[in-house]
């Protein structure tokens, strides 16, 4: 409306000729065609929006309005456009640790107790599959017996070593790494198990097991490890989840960091010794994506083999693939580089470790406003919302006029 009334109301500025009238007309004419209405609602049909909805006649009229605010202002020398000037809020400089308060609402506790109830599901789950896919398989090699169990599956690990043992030794191996694959699987979950309950006594008996200066930090870095990294983990966890890793747009980041990481770290190295320790992680890294890739595979394939004539394993593996991309992981990852790491995205070694304290001391302010079971249920709970909402703040505070 503002637009309109300034284009249609004669002020001193038309009358004389002055290069902002002339600007004006520019515009006039680029953005309203002879003969349409300078309504500012679009008659004409527009395209989807990035959330995948139609837009509304609000948000046409919004999207006209800000179109012809942008190319005005080009017209007049005003560029680039100033777009987060049209937001109402900027990133809150203590990280949002001061509004934890408003992290709890009834939302929480329903996200708490469903990944509650997923992480028990799913290890229920995970120990009655394997132990039952590992007393077939035993019974089977132990008899000799011939029948459909005894039929091999085609494996990419069998491919791999039938390259290297050759085709005359591979027969005396083929049953135990088909056997091995139940129970590698068995191993991992006990593992992740393990590492929960000891990260748990950590937290709680930090000021036991560290010494006086760092239990302090050592105490909500296990917490903060426990509730955001390995509990999540459980809710989905299996084999498959190891194809996380060589996921095209998680490899395709990992790799640029860990390369990043390599360039400075030679760059920067004061000793030979230095330079040739810091290619060992990428080592790692090329090693450990080829390792999870085979394992992740044939995971794949054997519980594919398995759900074939049951609809409740099928079911068990449609809901494993799903979550073999945690997109709660690649998302806090992205959420953090872009708040820590700066214009480049490149997440040096003091940025990550600003990360860590930030995560840290927001962990220990959450427990100290809201008590160990409430604060647990936010833990549980906190995602990438949550963070968005610590994040930023209002760009103009209640009661300031500008």
């Amino acid at each position: 409306q503002e637009f309109v009334l300034e284009r249609s109301m004669p002020t001193p500025e038309h009358s004389s000729q002055s290069p902002n009238l002339s600007s004006r007309r520019s515009v006039d004419a680029l953005s309203i065609e002879p003969g349409q209405s300078d309504e500012p609602l679009m008659e004409a049909p527009t395209p989807t929006s990035l959330m995948g909805h139609r837009p509304s006649f609000v948000e046409q009229d919004e999207q006209r309005r800000l179109w012809h605010t942008f190319t005005r202002n080009e017209a007049i020398g005003k560029w680039p456009p100033d777009i987060f000037g049209q937001s109402d809020v900027k990133i809150a400089n203590d990280g949002g640790i001061g509004d934890v308060h408003k992290l709890l609402y009834p939302m929480q506790y329903i996200s708490a107790l469903s990944l509650a109830v997923f992480c028990v599901g799913n290890v229920t789950a995970l120990f009655y599959t394997d132990l039952s896919a590992l007393g077939v398989k035993m019974a089977v090699i132990a008899q000799g017996a011939a029948g459909p169990e005894q039929k091999q599956q085609v494996l990419f690990t069998h491919m791999v070593l039938a390259h290297i043992l050759g085709k005359e030794l591979m027969p005396l191996v083929e049953q135990h790494v088909t056997l091995s694959l139940p129970l590698l699987e068995l191993a991992l979950t006990s593992i992740l198990l393990l590492r929960i309950l000891r990260f748990a006594l950590c937290a709680i008996f930090a000021g036991t097991f560290f010494n006086v200066r760092s239990y302090e930090f050592k105490r909500w870095w296990f917490t903060v490890t426990l509730f955001w990294d390995f509990i999540p983990q459980l809710a989905s966890f299996s084999a498959m989840r190891m194809l996380y890793h060589v996921t095209p747009s998680v490899f395709m980041a990992e790799a640029y960091v860990g390369s990043y990481l390599l360039y400075n770290r030679v760059t920067y190295a004061e000793s030979w010794k230095d330079r040739l320790c810091a290619f060992f992680p990428m080592l790692w890294f090329i090693i450990s994506r080829t390792v999870a890739f085979m394992i992740g595979f044939d995971a794949f394939l054997v519980k594919l083999s398995m759900s074939q004539d049951n609809w409740t394993g099928a079911l068990y593996l449609l809901f494993q693939t799903l979550n073999v991309v945690n997109i709660h992981w690649f998302v806090r990852e992205r959420l953090f580089i872009f708040m820590f790491a700066g214009e480049e995205g490149n997440l040096e070694d003091k940025e990550a470790a600003r990360i860590e304290v930030f995560n840290c001391l927001l962990a220990r302010q959450i427990y100290r406003d809201h008590g160990w079971f409430k604060g647990t249920i936010i833990m549980l709970a906190f995602d990438d919302y949550d963070f968005q909402m610590l994040a930023l703040d209002p760009a103009k505070e209640e009661g300031t006029t500008d």
